[in-house]
């Protein structure tokens, strides 16, 4: 009877292993190095770019439908183990403010971002359809 229970636990504890690491093992896990590089998209009248560098510093170039370019640069920092990823710029030259969203990664070569807060409290928390712009991969 012993030995049943034994060998019952055993069974039980390396299916909960196995288990594991097969669903490790299908997750790909992404970084901050996955963000480093140029992202663009749309949002309503404006073409997007953000561009984020391994030293931690990124640009955002916001670009109209008439032309105008708008710049501005930044630090950013990252929490890559909240889901969804955080994401924070600050020091931006021009806006007093840091700026707050949320980004997810659809694959390493796309990922989707809700609009930004001024405010980290504001920060959404989730993704819906009138918050969210869809990045691409721009290298």
């Amino acid at each position: 009877m012993i030995l049943k229970l034994i060998i019952g636990k055993n069974f039980i504890y390396h299916l909960v292993i196995i288990i594991a690491i097969f669903f490790n093992s299908c997750t790909e896990l992404y970084t901050d190095k996955t963000l480093v590089g140029s992202w663009e998209g749309d949002l309503k009248d404006y073409k997007v770019r953000l561009i984020f560098e391994r030293n931690l510093n990124c640009r955002i170039e916001l670009i109209t439908n008439q032309g105008e370019n708008f710049r501005y640069n930044g630090i950013y920092e990252t929490n890559f183990f909240k889901k969804p990823i955080t994401l924070s710029i600050k020091n931006i030259n021009k806006i007093r403010n840091p700026l707050h969203t949320i980004i997810s990664f659809i694959n390493k070569d796309s990922l989707k971002m809700s609009i930004f807060s001024r405010k980290w409290r504001l920060r959404p928390i989730n993704f819906y359809d009138g918050n969210t712009v869809f990045l691409k991969r721009a290298d």
